[in-house]
């Protein structure tokens, strides 16, 4: 499974998230669903996935959160990101998470229930047919592991248009 991220760009074990403060805005904060239905929607979206709020623009450099709050227990927190995934759709339009210095994902150190991360369009696709108008939804995935040894995986739909 991490080949397959690290091919397509999405995250690397190699380069493993630090912990900071996650300062996102709500509408760029997506709580992830409680119970994800096995079946799926267009794209390879389940259904159940909370979309973000705020849509992406894909030439915006912002910070977006997957908030855990729903599944975690009281005393819980995000301990390690075991994987991000974006379609191979959203990978040939380009869209990546960000890993540069700086902007690679991060728990947050406060509360440990959010995890923060950045997109990034590759600036070539920027003006591509397919962000305009309605734009794309793209689902975005992330596995996490929990200080209470937990696993959860869930996803979460990202609408990259021009805004």
């Amino acid at each position: 499974m991490i080949a397959q991220l690290i091919a397509i760009g999405v995250f690397s074990a190699a380069a493993p998230p630090t912990s900071g403060v996650v300062n996102v805005p709500d509408e760029r904060t997506a709580l992830v669903a409680r119970v994800q239905a096995s079946a799926t929607i267009a794209a390879g979206i389940p259904l159940g996935a909370v979309e973000w709020e705020q849509p992406y623009d894909p030439a915006d450099h912002a910070r977006y959160a997957f908030s855990w709050a729903t599944l975690l227990e009281p005393e819980e927190q995000v301990a390690e990101i075991l994987a991000i995934r974006v379609s191979s759709a959203a990978a040939a339009l380009g869209i990546m998470v960000d890993q540069s210095v700086g902007h690679s994902p991060l728990i947050d150190s406060v509360e440990g229930r959010k995890v923060q991360l950045w997109f990034v369009v590759a600036e070539a696709m920027q003006e591509a047919a397919t962000f305009l108008g309605a734009g794309v939804k793209i689902p975005i995935t992330m596995k996490i592991l929990t200080t209470l040894g937990q696993r959860f995986e869930r996803t979460n739909v990202l609408t990259v248009r021009q805004l």
